[in-house]
């Protein structure tokens, strides 16, 4: 945790690999996956990237062979690949996200990252869309309630924006 503290979280990736090489257990794994995941974020070397992006997939890839119904890790293994897409593959982080929305289409979370995806790249209407679907399934979900609230504002929609903002500052 120092090492995250610091601001490397590479090095931080490195010593929750070990542990969870050592513990072989979901949690470890999803640790190890998520701090890598960072990695590929904040990195500004293609070299450093890429080795977090390679230890990622791995943690994420042993995390799901142990809990392989977990479809949060499996969202975070696609973001994976949206924040840093393979040369040869580019659109496999979305179609990732495509795919475990059409195997859990009530999976509020994919619902979710995939409404994300839609604001990135100002397909705002695809966004709300999304939206409107996941709170339908889940009525108090905040990320769903706060996503809205900025969607409706890029939209210019100050009634709902501000119904929203308020919703998701409780």
């Amino acid at each position: 945790s120092k090492w995250y503290e610091y601001g490397y979280p590479s090095i931080s990736g490195h010593y929750a690999d070990l542990i969870a090489n050592e513990l072989n257990d979901e949690q470890s794994w999803a640790m190890a996956g998520t701090t890598y995941s960072i990695c590929i974020k904040n990195s500004s070397s293609d070299k450093e990237k890429s080795f977090c992006m390679n230890r990622a997939i791995k943690a994420y890839e042993s995390a799901i062979s142990i809990s392989p119904t977990n479809v949060d890790l499996m969202i975070n293994m696609a973001l994976c690949y949206v924040d840093n897409p393979p040369s040869d593959n580019p659109m496999k982080g979305i179609l990732s996200l495509r795919e475990l929305n059409t195997k859990y289409p009530e999976n509020v979370n994919v619902i979710n990252q995939l409404a994300r995806l839609a604001i990135r790249t100002n397909q705002v209407d695809k966004a709300l869309e999304r939206l409107q679907q996941a709170l339908k399934l889940d009525v108090n979900n905040k990320t769903t309630i706060c996503l809205l609230a900025e969607v409706y504002e890029m939209k210019n929609d100050l009634t709902n924006a501000e119904k929203f903002k308020k919703q998701c500052s409780k």
